[in-house]
């Protein structure tokens, strides 16, 4: 099936993008966050991963592809453990550093 480049506001394909972009938001967000309280910049994370900056900035701009992989080293690297927990939808989906912990404040909105 091909992707709609314009899905109609309110239909479940504009849903499901709006939670795919949102789930992107809050991992980057948390990462930014882990990066700021362990006081690592992008040149330290990049050298703990053994990668460019330059992936470490596109990663977290998200102009690169955030796979799970990448999220799990990106946290290893910070010093955590990122944990994936879902709600049902019409909640945001939290991502934490442990079981309870909520990656932002964005976690606990409901629409």
């Amino acid at each position: 099936m091909t992707p709609m480049k314009n899905p109609e506001r309110g239909s479940e394909e504009y849903k499901r993008l709006v939670q795919q972009e949102e789930m992107i938001l809050e991992a980057t967000e948390l990462l930014y966050s882990l990066m700021e309280k362990t006081k690592i910049t992008k040149a330290d994370l990049a050298r703990k991963l053994d990668r460019s900056k330059g992936f470490v900035t596109q990663v977290l701009d998200g102009s690169r592809n955030m796979t799970l992989r990448t999220l799990s080293d990106f946290g290893f690297a910070l010093g955590y453990r990122v944990r994936i927990e879902a709600e049902p939808a019409g909640h945001r989906f939290i991502l934490s550093r442990a079981p309870g912990e909520a990656a932002s404040s964005l976690s606990s909105e409901r629409r």
